[in-house]
């Protein structure tokens, strides 16, 4: 906003009075301008440290090259899990908890009357 005040301030008419009271003073225009020059240079520098870090970071080596990043689905599956176990997968022995995921990832494979037919037949 102050940019455009300099810019626009030799295109503005003060022929009238209303106008040139709203205008500023010389020794404004100075402090205005000073204040302005010295927010450019801070935002200046604040970019420059940001691309600086942004460089560092993308040029940083991989601490763990031979670890592959983990592709989406998995990351979605565990997250499932997490979700919908909560703290009750701290108490499933692995091989529960590995049922219970099985049944729940190919849920398109089975229905209800399917799973309770199989528990009366192993009754």
């Amino acid at each position: 906003m102050v940019r455009h005040y300099f810019d626009l301030k030799y295109a503005i008419n003060i022929v009238d009075d209303a106008t040139a009271a709203l205008m500023s003073t010389r020794r404004e225009e100075n402090q205005l301008e000073g204040i302005f020059e010295e927010l450019e240079d801070k935002a200046l520098v604040f970019t420059d440290r940001a691309l600086i870090k942004r460089k560092l970071q993308c040029e940083t080596p991989c601490e763990y090259p031979e670890i592959a990043v983990t592709p989406p689905l998995p990351e979605r599956f565990f997250s499932h899990v997490k979700h919908v176990l909560g703290s009750h997968r701290q108490e499933l022995l692995p091989i529960n908890l590995e049922v219970i995921l099985f049944l729940m990832v190919n849920r398109h494979l089975w229905n209800v009357n399917m799973v309770v037919d199989v528990v009366n037949a192993s009754n």
